[in-house]
């Protein structure tokens, strides 16, 4: 064999060896882990009832709401003027100058009645210088004697009351004074003996003179 076929055979049989190497014998098996048992379960210990005792609740304290007082009101006012005239202010009742005969009566005033009114006894109608008069006679508290007046009779007037017959009554005018203010006015002549003042003043002398004050009596001297 010559010496360049030794050198194309020499590498071809180092190549061979590298591929067909003999085989090696198996790797020896690594021994298998054992794993530890499972640790075996633990009874859970039996729940505890925790019984909280609450505080006894305090007791609920209502505060007394009271009502808010009421706003005083101040009265209205009396009103004391008629356009350019003053009135008079006068109380439930009042002294009242009567003349004739010039004497001094307590009256009653009163808003309500229309026409003033006199205690009157004996009343008589009589004739004199052919036009009508009337005499009467007036008794006052604690006076023994009557005072007979005679005045001209203006007209009568039929009163109507509940439960009984109307009456006519005799209306005389009769000068009166209260305070500043003199006035001549209508009376009508009836039985007042059951009341406490023999006369009463009307709205025929208030009327545009004097405004009432019931909280007042005998303010007017």
């Amino acid at each position: 064999m010559s010496r360049w076929q030794l050198l194309v055979i020499l590498p071809l049989t180092l190549s061979g060896c590298q591929l067909f190497q003999a085989p090696q014998p198996p790797l020896a098996a690594e021994p298998a882990l054992e794993c530890p048992a499972p640790p075996e379960p633990q009874a859970c210990p039996e729940p505890v009832e925790i019984i909280r005792e609450c505080p006894a609740p305090e007791p609920l304290v209502v505060a007394e709401v009271k009502p808010a007082p009421a706003p005083k009101v101040a009265p209205a006012p009396i009103p004391t003027r008629m356009g350019d005239k003053q009135l008079l202010i006068i109380g439930a009742a009042e002294q009242v100058l009567l003349d004739p005969p010039g004497i001094v009566v307590n009256a009653r005033i009163d808003t309500g009645a229309e026409t003033s009114s006199l205690h009157a006894n004996n009343i008589i109608g009589f004739e004199r210088e052919g036009e009508r008069w009337v005499r009467f006679d007036l008794i006052l508290e604690g006076d023994a004697e009557p005072i007979t007046i005679e005045r001209p009779l203006s007209r009568k007037v039929r009163i109507k009351r509940q439960d009984a017959e109307s009456d006519r009554r005799r209306v005389v005018e009769m000068r009166v004074r209260i305070g500043d203010i003199d006035e001549e006015i209508e009376f009508t002549l009836s039985d007042r003996s059951d009341f406490v003042y023999p006369m009463l003043i009307g709205r025929n002398f208030l009327t545009d003179n004097a405004v009432v004050d019931v909280a007042r009596k005998f303010s007017i001297r």
